[in-house]
């Protein structure tokens, strides 16, 4: 995993099985940078993806030759994003892992053949056989994130001076999440049949045992 920079977003913090599966990338030699705090999901990913310029900037670009973008909720071995990685090195265009979201729908939809990156925008041809994908577990080169980062906008936020990677909204009456958008700003991305695991929150409801304890409690009262 030398030569690599992974980057995430957590306002939550990582689930123990993903801190794991992160830690064992750090031992296999990727660097991190990590953004946290931020509930707005746009925000966070514009905030970890200009950290990231951030470090390239710093490195002169020399250490690092692809980015990793993991979210705080996937779990993967060292072999799975190797084997991103590699891919990504490979092609030279972003590819991303499989997985669900909560109700089983695949995290990704087909890319069109031409789509905007932004209302009122151009529109640009995409890479055929390309997909829209979530970002929780996403590969692209540095050499991509630079080159967006100069044709993105700046902001400041708390005194440091960001870019805006990507965003949400309605473009051509459809609704674009920003993990769609930065689909499309980066052309499509390849979707492997590599799956992770994507964890996500369970509801729990009461026992018959602990509801029926409460309803005895009860009536106890009223025979009071």
């Amino acid at each position: 995993m030398n030569k690599t920079l992974l980057v995430i977003s957590t306002n939550r913090g990582l689930w123990p099985e993903t801190l794991e599966s992160v830690r064992a990338l750090r031992n296999a030699g990727a660097r991190l940078v990590q953004q946290e705090g931020s509930s707005d999901v746009s925000l966070a990913r514009n905030h970890a993806l200009s950290m990231a310029a951030i470090a390239l900037e710093l490195e002169s670009g020399q250490s690092i030759d692809t980015i990793l973008m993991v979210d705080d909720d996937i779990v993967f071995t060292t072999e799975d994003a190797q084997r991103l990685v590699d891919r990504c090195r490979e092609t030279g265009g972003p590819c991303s892992g499989l997985y669900v979201q909560a109700g089983g729908q695949l995290a990704a939809s087909r890319m069109p053949s031409h789509c905007r990156t932004r209302p009122g925008g151009p529109m640009r041809p995409m890479r055929p056989g390309t997909w829209q994908v979530g970002l929780g577990f996403l590969a692209f080169s540095a050499a991509q994130l630079v080159e967006l980062a100069e044709r993105s906008p700046s902001f400041t936020l708390r005194g440091a001076r960001l870019r805006e990677f990507t965003r949400s909204g309605a473009i051509d009456e459809d609704y674009v999440s920003e993990d769609y958008c930065l689909s499309r700003r980066l052309g499509g991305v390849e979707l492997l049949t590599l799956e992770v695991g994507h964890l996500k929150m369970i509801p729990l409801y009461p026992s018959a045992g602990a509801t029926k304890q409460v309803c005895d409690a009860a009536a106890e009262r009223t025979e009071q």
